[in-house]
């Protein structure tokens, strides 16, 4: 009886041992990607572009800019003629360039839609000191949504 008790004992404090070593790397790694990834300027990174908008035989585009918050962001309108109709909001993503997803724009632009593509705030061309993360991401589609609308009805 005492043995077993014993041994539930110690296989009761292995079993919080694992689980509490499991919590702690699993910290460990949300800690890390916060620190390296959020909470800093994101640069314009050149290594990351595939191709120059430039490239593309007719693709045209125009910068635009808005404000989320009080930073101004960045963006590019892409068309092959400048109609303004079937109008997509391209959300490129956290740390990576709009001109990135080029091929993927220039098809839907193909397809006879209007793109916008936008830096998030702190990231590459937008202002802001840091990327903030998700939340900051929403806000700024939100505000970038609200532009489209009241500038391309």
């Amino acid at each position: 009886m005492i043995l077993q008790l014993e041994i539930t004992w110690i296989l009761l404090i292995v079993l919080i041992l694992i689980v509490f070593s499991y919590i702690s790397f699993i910290l460990f790694i949300v800690l890390f990607t916060d620190k390296k990834y959020f909470n800093k300027r994101m640069p314009n990174k050149y290594h990351l572009r595939c191709r120059d908008a430039n490239e593309y035989k007719n693709l045209k585009f125009e910068n635009f800019s808005f404000y989320s918050k009080k930073n101004k962001l960045y963006g590019k309108i892409y068309y092959y003629n400048k109609q303004y109709k079937n109008i997509i909001i391209f959300s490129n993503g956290y740390n990576i360039l709009k001109e990135k997803y080029l091929p993927i724009i220039e098809v839907l632009v193909s397809l006879g839609y209007t793109v916008f593509s936008y830096d998030y705030t702190g990231t590459m061309d937008s202002e802001g000191k840091t990327f903030k993360g998700m939340p900051q991401a929403i806000i700024d589609l939100e505000c970038c949504i609200n532009y489209v609308k009241e500038n391309y009805p």
